[in-house]
């Protein structure tokens, strides 16, 4: 996320966005991997111009936090969605554990980001007249980790490293995980042939 936008978002949130900056690890160009070894690398703006790697986990954390600061805000953990009617601007969802009678809120504004088979989406595919396409592309993505070489990244970490090949590529973001100098490798590689 550029840092700019981040601002935005965090004063928006009440989110204080040097607690992910912080966290985060500068990517100021993307480091090419050939496939005969050789690397070179293509900026990604102008001289101290960057994008961000942070970790996924601790931004929903401060995301969270931020959200349950408004008064109007309600979060539901251990639920599961059960209808979304847009319309009436209601959700009924239950709970996982066992006895609870589903239970229906009203809402100004929901997010749908409940991931590939999303509960949202299917409802709002009910209604009429809405359009909607699904498209499987023939890649496949695996996340793979490279541990830390004596406790230091294994690679260069303000890079984003990519292997591109073919028909598949390879990337490798730094993170800065539990333990010092981590790499998350993304794989995308053609499911046929």
């Amino acid at each position: 996320m550029h840092v700019s936008l981040l601002n935005e978002v965090s004063m928006l949130m009440f989110m204080k966005p040097e607690k992910i900056v912080s966290k985060g690890i500068p990517m100021h160009a993307r480091r090419i991997h050939t496939p005969l070894g050789k690397k070179y690398s293509i900026p990604y703006g102008k001289k101290n111009q960057y994008i961000l790697s942070v970790d996924r986990a601790n931004l929903n954390r401060e995301l969270l936090t931020a959200a349950e600061k408004y008064s109007n805000t309600k979060l539901y953990f251990g639920h599961k969605l059960i209808e979304c009617n847009a319309e009436l601007g209601t959700l009924i969802i239950k709970s996982s554990r066992s006895g609870q009678l589903p239970l229906e809120v009203t809402y100004d504004l929901i997010v749908g980001c409940d991931g590939a088979f999303s509960t949202v989406r299917k409802q709002f595919m009910r209604q009429t007249r809405f359009n909607y396409s699904h498209e499987y592309i023939p890649h496949g993505y695996m996340e793979l980790t490279i541990p830390p070489r004596d406790g230091d990244f294994a690679m260069e970490p303000n890079y984003l490293h990519i292997w591109p090949r073919n028909t598949f590529m390879m990337i490798a973001l730094p993170n800065m995980v539990i333990t010092h100098g981590h790499g998350s490798v993304g794989l995308g590689w053609s499911l046929w042939g």
